[in-house]
């Protein structure tokens, strides 16, 4: 294990960067897309959608069969899978062409996503690995940031294929670096194929992701039913797992409460963090009458206090301690809520960049912490497995984040409360969630306050 940051960094936070990069720039052109193929953007939302659910529903079986395969391997593979389906993608001619390209790009980017954060926790030690993981959500922010301003302009100019052939030279440069530049890892022979618990978290992973998509929609039946559904698929997928010889997820793993917490509280903050993406923007638009671009500068506030502070929050806990500076992120998230909450509360449109500022720095120092806890909480063969359910905590945290941020507010909407007082309450389901955060982690945030009382 590497002392320090080094060259082996750089392949992990380029395929970060690029699977960040792709969906924050295509999300922008879906209107463009239902123009081009005469559909509904209904539709072409699929398109998005496709790519995640993918991700999310392989993101165990990778993990599952990279210990045989060889991490480093399969990264470089999904890296290759991820370019090929980006290419393909740029001369799509219909909307199910195009989104089976993304079920493709999507299937490599849950092969690299799956072994990124466990090959992070093999080729750097525990001195450095906040910094590390720091790196990787740096990169993220930056995806997050040029994103959304890149893809306006590059399918204004160029169309939107050319978002997709953008994609090909970083893939083709980070699976290069990826085969040249990280350590061969001893492989663990697979003694036998757990088919049933394989099959069994692909299918509940994606009726989960599947039931928050018709609750958006609105339509109730069918998201009671895929949600019961969904619970029923857990329930075998848990009994297939106890029985099996060689199970996709070792049950022994769940023992861990601190792994418990770190998913829990990584899933509360992503789903904050797009709560306050989809409500504010409509805030902006219906009570402060301003403009889309607007609304972009405060939400890219957010995303260049990430940016600024993920490896800085990274270094901090290598030096001061994981759940120190996890502690600090959370506080400062929940600071963040509370700012915005007064300031839709009380109309103060210029804190609202105050609060987005606060809320991305504990976010910044909240993410690089709270994996490497991940990290350390399980042996290094459960490695891929525990980063790969952090990811899927997350991407959870999104999917609800969405759900009850647009409902609550069209819902609120139609009750009569008023743009302001719905946007308000809207919120406040998310600062009462930021609260929810601060309760898990109450004893570390009472240490932090001792030792700054002892020192005043």
């Amino acid at each position: 294990m590497s002392e320090r940051i080094n060259l082996t960094i750089i392949p992990m936070g380029l395929a970060a960067f690029s699977a960040a990069l792709d969906n924050n720039v295509l999300n922008i052109c879906l209107p463009i897309l239902a123009n081009e193929f005469n559909t509904d953007i209904g539709s072409v939302q699929f398109v998005s959608s496709a790519y995640v659910f993918t991700i999310c529903g392989l993101l165990l079986f990778f993990a599952y069969i990279s210990s045989a395969a060889g991490r480093k391997y399969i990264f470089s593979a999904g890296v290759g899978v991820f370019t090929a389906g980006s290419f393909a993608a740029a001369f799509s001619t219909s909307v199910p062409c195009l989104i089976l390209f993304r079920v493709i790009q999507g299937a490599g980017a849950a092969m690299f996503m799956a072994n990124g954060m466990a090959l992070i926790h093999s080729h750097f030690s525990d001195s450095v690995k906040g910094r590390a993981f720091g790196v990787m959500f740096t990169a993220t922010a930056v995806a997050s940031i040029v994103g959304p301003v890149a893809g306006g302009m590059i399918a204004t100019h160029w169309g939107w294929r050319t978002i997709f052939l953008m994609m090909v030279p970083l893939g083709v440069l980070s699976a290069l670096l990826a085969l040249g530049l990280l350590k061969k890892e001893n492989r663990t022979p697979m003694k036998s194929f757990d088919g049933k618990g394989a099959a069994g978290s692909i299918f509940f992973v994606l009726l989960f992701f599947i039931s928050f998509l018709y609750l958006q929609k609105g339509d109730i039946k069918l998201f009671i039913l895929s949600i019961l559904c969904s619970l029923a698929t857990l329930y075998l997928f848990i009994r297939f797992q106890k029985k099996a010889g060689n199970p996709i997820v070792n049950i022994e793993i769940f023992s861990q409460k601190v792994l418990w917490r770190a998913n829990i509280q990584a899933g509360i903050i992503f789903s904050i963090m797009i709560g306050v993406g989809v409500i504010l923007p409509v805030y902006i638009h219906d009570t402060l009458h301003c403009s889309a671009a607007y609304s972009g500068i405060i939400l890219a506030s957010m995303a260049v206090s990430i940016f600024a502070l993920s490896y800085i929050g990274g270094y901090l806990a290598d030096k001061a301690g994981t759940y120190k500076i996890v502690s600090i992120g959370i506080l400062l998230v929940f600071i963040g809520m509370l700012v915005l909450g007064c300031s839709i509360y009380f109309s103060m449109k210029e804190t609202l960049f105050l609060g987005n500022i606060l809320l991305g720095a504990g976010i910044g120092f909240f993410n690089p912490a709270n994996n490497k806890i991940v990290m350390l909480s399980v042996p290094v063969k459960f490695s891929a497995t525990a980063a790969s359910i952090n990811v899927l905590s997350r991407n959870a945290g999104i999917a609800v984040g969405t759900t009850v941020a647009g409902l609550s507010y069209a819902l609120l909407i139609k009750m009569g409360c008023g743009t302001i007082m719905s946007a308000f309450y809207s919120l406040f389901l998310f600062v009462i969630l930021s609260v929810i955060v601060l309760i898990i982690h109450a004893h570390d945030v009472h240490t932090i306050f001792t030792e700054i009382t002892h020192k005043i």
